[in-house]
């Protein structure tokens, strides 16, 4: 199957929140994000059973339930400006690299 552009996925999510509106799509991501963190509860006990089976099926609820959030996130992007959202998380993760830094230094440290 055909990927979408990055263009196609930002028309598709203002169709999303013109025809269904953005309250609506407010509460979808919430959903979403609940769901992503059920499977991601439940990834543990599923891992304690060992069956490479119950894993796989895991993985892949995991997979559907974080494409899920991320197709909520584009829309949540449309509406609170995708630009300013974008510099936010390359602080962040700016951020999170210095902090991985100073951990892996305190762990060599020990």
């Amino acid at each position: 199957m055909t990927r979408l552009t990055d263009k196609e996925r930002a028309e598709i999510s203002k169709k999303l929140i013109a025809g269904f509106g953005e309250d609506l799509q407010k509460r979808m991501a919430i959903e979403e994000m609940a769901e992503l963190t059920k499977e991601l509860c439940k990834s543990w006990r599923d891992k304690a059973k060992s069956s490479p089976e119950a894993i796989e099926e895991s993985l892949q609820h995991i997979r559907e339930e974080a494409a899920d959030v991320l197709v909520t996130v584009g829309t949540l992007e449309q509406m609170y400006g995708k630009d300013e959202i974008e510099q936010i998380v390359d602080a962040k993760l700016r951020r999170a690299l210095k902090r991985l830094k100073k951990y892996q230094a305190k762990k060599v440290a020990k």
